[in-house]
């Protein structure tokens, strides 16, 4: 295990974004996690750094996460996810992509391309207007 311990943690509208000591953010769907997603925001904000620095716990919420599952990209027990969605979030995270807009227009443009692999999960909602032209160019 490297340096994967919790900086900070904050959240966008669908996703928990987990800054690591090492530099590193990780973003994951909130979907994923179904007491986070159903948590107010002050309930969200109340976080501790667990494990050593390599967890986070909600007291309020009974949950908790560690980078360790964040980079391979497990969610929850009982959380619906596709392998396909699973391997996407874990090269979005080490492209270190903070944006869910910046994942819903790749997510749209690999969907073409791997019809029937994926599945649009209702937190995309919103982000339609988006065109395979906003994606950046290598």
């Amino acid at each position: 295990m490297g340096n994967e311990m919790v900086k900070n943690v904050s959240f966008s509208r669908d996703a928990i974004v987990v800054d690591l000591l090492d530099g590193r953010t990780i973003s994951a769907p909130l979907a994923w996690f179904p007491r986070l997603l159903h948590a107010t925001p002050a309930q969200r904000k109340g976080w501790k750094i667990a494990g050593g620095g390599f967890g986070i716990r909600w007291e309020e919420l009974d949950e908790d996460l560690s980078t360790e599952g964040l980079l391979r990209g497990a969610p929850a027990p009982g959380a619906v996810k596709t392998r396909a969605a699973s391997n996407l979030f874990y090269v979005l995270s080490l492209a270190n992509l903070r944006n869910f807009r910046q994942f819903y227009q790749i997510y749209k443009n690999l969907k073409l391309h791997f019809s029937g692999h994926f599945t649009q999960p209702q937190h995309f909602s919103g982000c339609n207007k988006i065109s395979t032209q906003d994606l950046p160019h290598p």
